[in-house]
Parts: structure tokens; C-alpha cells; sequence
């Protein structure tokens, strides 16, 4: 019999899959039109596309672990309760205590997310942020900011080195996604195999 945690943890991986499915044949369809030099509108919105898939499949991660929070008993507090939720706790002029939204860059929320992560299943992960690829997405952060958050004509145009940090930055995230969930295999497999032995034991 499936249980309500069972049936939400399949919905959950259906929208990670779906997501990705979507938006990486969105950031594909436009890199391939990319080949006027001119077509600054379309650099834009490629720019915008990547983001999109970054933060879209971040977000579906922390539904994925308010999930496990729930049936698992796991009970972050502070910190990683504000990453995770994206609202914190503060106290207004009246001396009330309000919950406001919070925003962690980038920067921060990847490898924090990551981080929790790999704390739910029980083993240790650490994002690289040595590799040319982290600082690549560092610097294409900043530029997507400037383009939805334009101070001069310039911000707006893109150039084939900044679509190049994009991309290697976008390849640096989906390889440390991608040994995160090999770690976490790992991991379950392990948890299984200890348990497997401790019952047969006794």
C-alpha cells in the first residue's frame, strides 16, 4: 500500500524530471539559434533560460528535503530552515515577530542546499568551489543580474565570452548534482547493506 509519503516523494521526482526535461530543451532550442552575432535579445534570454533551470531544479531539491522533514522527523532549525523555505523569522517596529521572505544568493544557497542534501542521507558532501567551472558560474550570476537589473545600456549586451561562463558554470552545477545523487546512491545502498547484515546477525 502506498503511503501519503510515498505517493508525494513520486510527484516530487516527477517534477524534478519534468523540469529538467523542459528546461533544458529550452536553454538547447536557444543555444542552437545562437549564430547571429547580433541577436542580443536572444543571448538575453538564454541567459535567463540557464537560471531558470538552475533555480527551478534547486527548488524542486528543497521541496524534496521539507518532504523527508516531514516523515522523517528531521527538524532543522535557523539557517537551514530559512534556505530551505526561503522565509526567516524577524521582529517588526511593534516588537511583533513576522515572517518576511528570505533570499541567499546563489553563491550561498548552492552549496548549502547541496550540504542539506547530503545531511538528510547520511553522508558527507562537499561542492568543489576550487573549480574554474564554480568561479565561471559566479561571474555569470553576476552578469544575469545585471541584465535583469540593468544601470546602463552596456549590462545589457552579452558576449561570446559571457555565454561561454554560462555554459561552463551551468556544467559545473549539473556535474556536482550529478555526484550528489551518486553519493547519495552510495549512501542509501550502504544504510541498506548495514541493515541488511544487523538483521541477518540477529
Amino acid at each position: 500500500m502506498k503511503t501519503d509519503f510515498n505517493i508525494e516523494f513520486r510527484q516530487v521526482n516527477r517534477e524534478f524530471l519534468d523540469m529538467r526535461a523542459t528546461l533544458v530543451n529550452d536553454v538547447r532550442t536557444l543555444l542552437d539559434r545562437l549564430t547571429d552575432k547580433d541577436k542580443q535579445v536572444l543571448r538575453r534570454t538564454v541567459y535567463r533560460a540557464m537560471f531558470a533551470y538552475i533555480e527551478g531544479l534547486v527548488s524542486v531539491l528543497k521541496k524534496e528535503m521539507l518532504l523527508f522533514r516531514k516523515q522523517e522527523g528531521w527538524s532543522p532549525q535557523g539557517k537551514k530552515m530559512q534556505f530551505l523555505t526561503e522565509r526567516r523569522e524577524t521582529t517588526n517596529r511593534s516588537g511583533q515577530t513576522v515572517t518576511v521572505a528570505y533570499f541567499a544568493p546563489l553563491s550561498r544557497s548552492i552549496p548549502y542546499i547541496f550540504q542539506c542534501y547530503a545531511d538528510i542521507h547520511w553522508f558527507e558532501f562537499e561542492v568543489d568551489r576550487t573549480n574554474y567551472g564554480w568561479r565561471c558560474l559566479l561571474e555569470a550570476v553576476n552578469k544575469r543580474n545585471r541584465i535583469t537589473h540593468p544601470k546602463c545600456s552596456q549590462d545589457l549586451v552579452v558576449t561570446n565570452a559571457e555565454i561561454r561562463l554560462l555554459i561552463d558554470g551551468a556544467a559545473w552545477f549539473d556535474n556536482s548534482l550529478r555526484r550528489l545523487f551518486d553519493e547519495c546512491g552510495k549512501a542509501c545502498l550502504w544504510r541498506s547493506q548495514a541493515l541488511r547484515r544487523s538483521v541477518l546477525e540477529n
